[in-house]
């Protein structure tokens, strides 16, 4: 479950798996609705935890109860991370949410359900106060590769990935030490010395002084999960087809590149650019073709912009790049010139497309939007297109 929120703290972004589970449309949850979802028991503090986190730009994870399409509320543990624009301007956060519902009846449960412990599928393991491992279940040897035998008597630093610094331990094991739970999310390693990414919480068990007599952590491997999210996200702000930015991501770099363009005075230009005969090469050889060349169109555009630079599929066979930090006019003519050779078939050499393309150059002075310099980028390009296509013309951004 992926959300994202903006620079007013409401949130602009939820995924299908969140709609899925709150069973409501996506325009009920923007800005704020999605908190008349949590348990009246847990709003408070979910939403306080949040407006700190924004207010300090760091990153948070939360516990709270949110409530199912089936009336059923569910535990979360909901992890998020302020993203920035490339320039580095704060743009609000990016979280993710696991249900931990059946961790969190384990973790109340521990005590009167050692013996379901071995059915678990999250993986168990036991230590003694001076943290030697006594105790590991089966799902703890499926998930690393170690059997009990191999790590009684050793101490969890076994597992360790080399990936977190020694902070990150002293951390733990203070909080443990003063009684207190750490739950996060920890690289650690299997026998095979194959690195995963897994969700531990460490649970302090004291004996009836309130001395420490046992640590007990409940970790499940969350690699292939937190893959899965990073996918999602990516295709969020990608095309799926080129791998080019699509046009939500296209229009926030641009916006976020006349901001630095003010600031600096560098120029900064927009290409639109249109295919010329892709229609007849779509209708003629099919569209699984017309899709192959449009992936060889979006890898010669690539190979001839920086890596700085963007490049967008606008849609159809319509691309868009963001040219920033340029010098004049001729510095994005140059690029234009490079991207404009024609691309061939690869089944029929005689079939090709060529470029028509439309330039709108900003410096930088005087005021303007994203849309603006799209549509002068636009216009540029129609007129190429009317006046024989395979082209590149040029404008500056009107005022």
């Amino acid at each position: 479950m992926i959300w994202a929120s903006g620079l007013d703290k409401g949130c602009t972004y939820f995924n299908k798996a969140w709609l899925d589970f709150s069973g409501k449309p996506l325009a009920s949850l923007l800005g704020n609705g999605w908190a008349a979802d949590v348990h009246p028991d847990d709003v408070a503090h979910c939403l306080q935890t949040y407006y700190t986190a924004f207010e300090m730009r760091e990153c948070f994870d939360v516990e709270y109860r949110l409530l199912r399409h089936d009336g059923e509320y569910r535990w979360l543990i909901d992890t998020a991370i302020p993203y920035f624009s490339n320039d580095g301007i704060f743009q609000g956060f990016i979280g993710s949410c696991i249900d931990i519902t059946p961790r969190k009846v384990l973790e109340t449960r521990l005590s009167l359900a050692a013996a379901a412990i071995d059915f678990l599928d999250d993986g168990v393991m036991i230590t003694g106060p001076d943290r030697v491992i006594s105790w590991v279940n089966p799902a703890f040897t499926k998930i690393t590769g170690y059997l009990l035998d191999e790590v009684k008597g050793r101490k969890p630093k076994i597992l360790s990935s080399g990936k977190h610094n020694s902070e990150f331990y002293v951390h733990m094991y203070d909080k443990l030490a003063a009684g207190e739970r750490w739950q996060g999310e920890i690289w650690n390693r299997k026998k095979n010395d194959e690195i995963y990414q897994e969700w531990l919480s460490i649970n302090v068990v004291k004996d009836e002084t309130g001395c420490i007599v046992n640590y007990v952590g409940i970790f499940s491997d969350i690699t292939k999960q937190k893959a899965k999210e990073e996918h999602s996200r990516y295709l969020s702000t990608h095309d799926p087809l080129t791998g080019l930015a699509n046009r939500y991501l296209m229009e926030q770099t641009l916006d976020f590149a006349i901001l630095s363009s003010k600031r600096t005075r560098k120029g900064i230009a927009v290409l639109f650019i249109d295919l010329d005969g892709f229609k007849w090469i779509n209708d003629t050889f099919g569209h699984l073709i017309g899709d192959d060349l449009l992936k060889d169109v979006a890898n010669a555009i690539t190979s001839s912009i920086r890596e700085s630079d963007l490049a967008a599929r606008q849609g159809g066979d319509e691309f868009i790049i963001i040219l920033e930090n340029l010098s004049s006019l001729d510095d994005a003519m140059d690029v234009a010139k490079k991207i404009s050779r024609p691309i061939h078939l690869k089944i029929d050499h005689s079939a090709f497309v060529t470029f028509s393309i439309g330039i709108c150059y900003y410096d930088g002075i005087g005021e303007t939007n994203a849309n603006a310099l799209i549509e002068q980028a636009d216009t540029v390009m129609y007129h190429i297109k009317q006046s024989g296509k395979n082209s590149i013309g040029t404008t500056k951004a009107a005022i």
